[in-house]
């Protein structure tokens, strides 16, 4: 904390993570709130696939797939990381 009580930008934005990573844990405890959690996700996808925002794979081309799936795979560790691991 600096001088004048208030938070660094880093310092409110760890603090912010934190607070919001115990609310997410306290609502996956209940079923209720978990469920209701999934709904409202669920809507809040939907409405982002109306506006376009988010593709479906089918409406992607070839080259939009291979930059999705690079996103999402974790990157391919060289046969030189290996034998170093080992």
């Amino acid at each position: 904390m600096s001088r004048s009580g208030k938070l660094t930008a880093a310092e409110a934005k760890l603090k912010k993570k934190d607070y919001d990573r115990k609310r997410r844990e306290k609502l996956k405890n209940s079923p209720k709130s978990l469920e209701k959690l999934r709904k409202k996700e669920r809507l809040k996808y939907l409405k982002k696939k109306e506006k376009g925002q988010v593709k479906s794979v089918s409406a992607m081309n070839s080259r939009e797939k291979k930059q999705k799936r690079k996103q999402i795979q974790p990157p391919k560790l060289l046969s030189r990381e290996i034998d170093e691991k080992q």
